[in-house]
């Protein structure tokens, strides 16, 4: 099955993952609803450290890498 694999910066600290979303491009990680902290935040949250804070929306998670992967 293919999915998204995802890689974030945030304080010096790199978070990776892949998921199971279908992936479409970058644009909804880089201009759409996934590139706002709020979503990003979740993201790292659910899928590397669940000790993560949920974040209010912004641009200080960068997003390093995107692209389509095997999940």
């Amino acid at each position: 099955m293919m999915g998204t694999y995802v890689k974030f910066k945030f304080s010096d600290t790199e978070y990776e993952f892949t998921n199971d979303l279908e992936f479409h491009g970058d644009y909804i990680w880089t201009e759409g609803n996934f590139s706002c902290d709020c979503n990003r935040s979740s993201f790292i949250q659910e899928h590397c450290d669940s000790e993560f804070p949920l974040m209010d929306c912004g641009d200080t998670i960068e997003l390093i890498e995107v692209k389509e992967a095997l999940t």
